[in-house]
């Protein structure tokens, strides 16, 4: 299927990420003097000695006593240049953060494939050509009889993909994947707490899912519970139908209803060429359920992915482009280089732009060079004080 595609009605600050970089003048800086700054006046939350920095920009940041390498401090003349970073450096990568199966072998179970898992005596599935005669390659449901079983599939994140984590308590988290219409496709997200490379509902682990469910589409809460469902066809979806392709986004705020938290589902018809969501009335702010969730399995701590494929007769759903976090895009790394620094990022849907400004709470954003679709951006380091934040135009 297509490169995922940003939905235009998304706040600003839902959309964009403020690097947390500071350059100033040359001075003292202790573990304190850094845990003290008021960064774009987001709430700085102390837990287990781990300074986290939440805001609207989805951005989370980790800094700790153990770990004080994370603040790297690097002279340019009379200047000081702090930077806040996450985890150790990754290289910088081709955006957008999504896990396809175009490396994996066509005409291929994929259980053991790039490891991905199937719940043991129920349905299994293929890594496919796409039907549509894209060339591109898909997931899709093996109808092996008459009967079919759902196929029930995990990946647990590893050096190959792992998507940034949620802290949670974001208000606009994003979760998106694509899937043909057919019958059953969900998509969740998940902690594989005793590493046996399943998730499973009655152990708790397994989040709120959502996608299509016999020409419906649907949000279940999570561990399988409560299911909400809409027509294709309601909220102004004229048009869809089961032989179609969707991008599927499931909009979570982890704070809403006492912790709850609620989702709503929106749907973009890429079968028909269309470049907008569309929400169905029935499926706006519905419960997550997360306190049915394992204490230890909470969003903070969900580290894989779980695909749900069924057939009906001639109907084999199919899934692609799997965006765990859509939002959230995390600083890896700062180098200064000569009179330059390079920035390099993950997370987020590209293309992205990289803004500058010389005061944190005043004056215009300025793009540093061109929109890129690289997670990596050069910047000039120039006058006493430059903020940087990279947006998603």
């Amino acid at each position: 299927m297509a490169p995922a595609l940003h939905d235009t009605t998304m706040p600003e600050d839902a959309r964009c990420h403020l690097s947390c970089i500071f350059l100033g003048r040359r001075g003292s800086l202790n573990y304190e003097s850094v845990r003290n700054l008021n960064i774009a006046h987001r709430k700085i939350m102390k837990t287990n000695k781990t300074i986290h920095s939440h805001g609207n920009a989805a951005a989370s940041f980790r800094l700790t006593r153990q770990a004080f390498s994370s603040v790297r401090l690097l002279g340019c003349g009379g200047l000081l240049l702090l930077a806040l970073l996450p985890g150790p450096p990754t290289p910088a990568t081709q955006a957008l953060e999504a896990y396809t199966f175009e490396t994996l072998a066509a005409n291929t179970f994929i259980a053991g494939l790039d490891g991905w898992q199937d719940q043991p005596g129920q349905g299994q599935a293929v890594v496919a050509l796409d039907a549509s005669g894209n060339g591109t390659k898909v997931v899709r449901h093996f109808k092996a009889v008459v009967f079919d079983q759902s196929a029930f599939l995990t990946r647990t994140n590893d050096v190959s993909f792992d998507f940034v984590s949620f802290s949670g308590t974001e208000t606009n988290a994003i979760i998106q994947f694509e899937a043909s219409g057919e019958y059953v496709a969900m998509f969740a997200l998940g902690c594989d707490l005793n590493g046996d490379g399943v998730l499973s509902a009655a152990a708790g682990e397994l989040g709120p899912a959502f996608g299509a469910f016999d020409r419906k589409f649907r949000i279940q809460e999570a561990n399988l519970g409560i299911a909400y469902e809409g027509d294709f066809n309601e909220g102004g979806g004229d048009g869809n139908s089961g032989n179609d392709w969707y991008r599927i986004q499931l909009r979570l705020d982890f704070t809403a209803a006492g912790g709850e938290g609620t989702g709503t589902l929106a749907a973009m018809n890429l079968s028909d060429g269309h470049t907008f969501f569309e929400t169905s009335s029935t499926l706006r702010n519905r419960p997550l359920g997360l306190s049915r969730l394992h204490p230890d399995a909470g969003p903070v701590k969900w580290n894989a992915m779980w695909l749900q494929l069924l057939s009906n007769g001639n109907s084999v759903p199919s899934a692609d482009n799997l965006v765990p976090n859509l939002n959230s895009i995390c600083l890896t790394e700062i180098v200064q280089v000569g009179t330059n620094v390079v920035l390099r990022w993950r997370g987020g849907v590209g293309p992205y732009q990289v803004q500058r400004r010389a005061n944190l709470y005043a004056g215009n954003w300025e793009n540093v060079g061109a929109i890129t679709t690289l997670m990596t951006a050069t910047a000039a380091i120039a006058g006493d004080n430059g903020f940087f934040r990279i947006v998603q135009p």
